[in-house]
């Protein structure tokens, strides 16, 4: 069951806390091209999540080790809440399902994550 059956069923409307994916890159990644496209494909497929690409280069503090989250130790790191759910870039279904997850939301295989529209 999903959080519109649930609300469906309850009358009642749950509100769904925020969750926040950070997709750390840099300019000389090859494979942060590929983690950009996923992190757009994110943020298309879940609209309640709060995405953010991170140019490593871009930071005021880059080349310091104390100027990136604890574990972004290469590009692409892929945080979730503030917790590492991949270096380098992960299936993409498999990040999906863990953000679903995340959210308490099911996933449906062939449309992907079941989730409302939050307003």
């Amino acid at each position: 069951m999903n959080l519109r059956e649930v609300e469906a069923q309850s009358g009642e409307r749950r509100d769904v806390p925020a969750a926040r994916l950070e997709v750390y890159v840099a300019g000389h990644c090859l494979a942060c091209a590929e983690a950009r496209r996923m992190a757009a494909a994110a943020a298309s497929r879940f609209p309640g999540l709060q995405v953010c690409t991170v140019d490593v280069d871009a930071l005021p503090s880059a080349g310091q080790p104390t100027g990136l989250p604890e574990g972004v130790v290469a590009v692409p790191t892929y945080l979730l809440d503030g917790a590492v759910v991949a270096l380098g870039n992960p299936d993409p279904e498999a990040l999906f399902a863990r953000i679903a997850v995340r959210f308490g939301w099911t996933m449906d295989q062939n449309r992907g994550a079941t989730c409302p529209t939050l307003t």
